[in-house]
């Protein structure tokens, strides 16, 4: 069970990668999808001490901010991203980087198709 749970967490972080900058929609619903997976398998008791002090400083931050739904947002974010570092440890580089190079072969043909369409090049 563990081991199918792992090649969800590879798949969705793969996912993530490759439709990041090509569809971002569907990066940040893979995201979603691996912040469910991976919430109940991490380790909290590994974090030290001034990780959970920087945490409790930006809750109170944003509880007592003039602008609570931008610091709710900014809050979102900032969890989004300090999560994402536990996902990505637990990926093969090399599959990362091999989705990561697929994704920008997808983005460079598919410019290269809509000059071609168009007839217009960058810069004239």
């Amino acid at each position: 069970m563990d081991r199918m749970i792992d090649k969800r967490i590879e798949w969705g972080a793969l996912l993530f990668l490759f439709f990041l900058p090509v569809i971002p929609v569907i990066a940040y619903l893979s995201f979603l999808f691996l912040l469910v997976l991976c919430i109940r398998r991490l380790n909290f008791r590994r974090f030290p001490f001034y990780v959970y002090a920087f945490l409790g400083a930006i809750i109170l931050s944003c509880i007592f901010s003039t602008h609570k739904l931008l610091s709710l947002g900014a809050l979102a974010i900032f969890l989004c991203y300090f999560l994402s570092y536990f996902i990505f440890s637990t990926i093969n580089l090399s599959r990362a980087n091999t989705a990561i190079i697929l994704s920008g072969i997808l983005l460079t043909a598919g410019n290269d198709c809509y000059i071609y369409s168009h007839n217009t090049s960058f810069g004239s």
